[in-house]
């Protein structure tokens, strides 16, 4: 078994990380259709070792491969033209997929749509242990709003989402702290709520008597690398004497300007929010 492991390891070293893994054997015929599928649609599933497991109709493809955590899996053709397949375990919680299909790499029709990896693609829902944390409960529920708003410090409109806690339209005069939570690389403001659940955790937290009641902002921290990096040729940067770091100097400077001269006056200015420091807070996955 140490063996096959370590063949794997060199193989994905060589392959970047990224290689194919023949038909699985051994496998728990569990299965359930995954909490992100279509409505209506029996597939993709997730067994209780949290293997995936798609179907798809493509009989005029040469060959289908389901792509997730970085490896790809050779699926099988059936005498109707469907290709059906499963991957290894999974950890538990959230992942993006995707489908190749004689090299391109498209979405799964029969997922909901998320976006990550900068780009709106398929997603499956492991079950967690702990995932009665983020169910959808009958409890009272708050709104996750969507707000347009002219960001003045960079001459567009921008959006964002606001998680407003239940009772926020009942009581006029209530104020709220508020949270400015940040999505992780290759997403967007659509992360925490979509794929996040961020709604769902705070209006069981609040049910549950574990959280005071507060809102939160979900914005678009995407950057671009700054401009005198971007220019600087490859062998420039290697030769230079002082060391490079990731991510480079100053990469966050434009979100960080837009956040204190355009987001946060804009919830102040909107929401009935406790407008002073000691009441904010940010937080976020990963490069948020």
């Amino acid at each position: 078994m140490k063996k096959q492991i370590l063949m794997l390891l060199i193989a994905a070293m060589m392959t970047g990380g990224n290689f194919t893994i023949l038909a699985q054997t051994g496998v728990i015929e569990d299965f359930q259709p995954s909490s992100a599928n279509q409505p209506g649609k029996e597939y993709p599933q997730v067994n209780s070792e949290g293997r995936v497991r798609v179907k798809i109709s493509a009989p005029d493809a040469k060959y289908v491969q389901l792509d997730i955590g970085a490896v790809k899996y050779d699926l099988t053709k059936d005498a109707e033209g469907s290709w059906m397949g499963e991957s290894a375990p999974q950890d538990e919680g959230f992942h993006y997929y995707q489908l190749n299909i004689d090299g391109a790499s498209v979405p799964d029709p029969n997922s909901l749509y998320f976006y990550g990896a900068g780009r709106w693609g398929s997603g499956i829902e492991v079950p967690a242990g702990d995932q009665e944390f983020y169910a959808l409960k009958n409890v009272p529920h708050g709104q996750v709003r969507e707000q347009i708003y002219f960001s003045e410090s960079n001459s567009t409109l921008r959006r964002c989402f606001v998680y407003t806690p239940p009772g926020y339209d009942q009581d006029p005069e209530k104020r709220y702290p508020v949270l400015y939570l940040q999505h992780g690389g290759g997403e967007d403001e659509t992360g925490w709520s979509n794929q996040g659940k961020a709604n769902l955790i705070m209006d069981n937290l609040i049910a549950e008597g574990r959280s005071v009641p507060f809102i939160i902002v979900m914005d678009n921290g995407t950057w671009r690398m700054p401009e005198r990096d971007r220019q600087a040729p490859r062998e420039t940067a290697q030769n230079e004497d002082r060391p490079r770091t990731w991510p480079p100097q100053g990469w966050a400077d434009g979100f960080m300007k837009t956040l204190l001269e355009d987001i946060i006056p804009m919830i102040d200015n909107n929401y009935r929010t406790l407008a002073d420091p000691q009441h904010r807070a940010m937080a976020g996955l990963s490069m948020g």
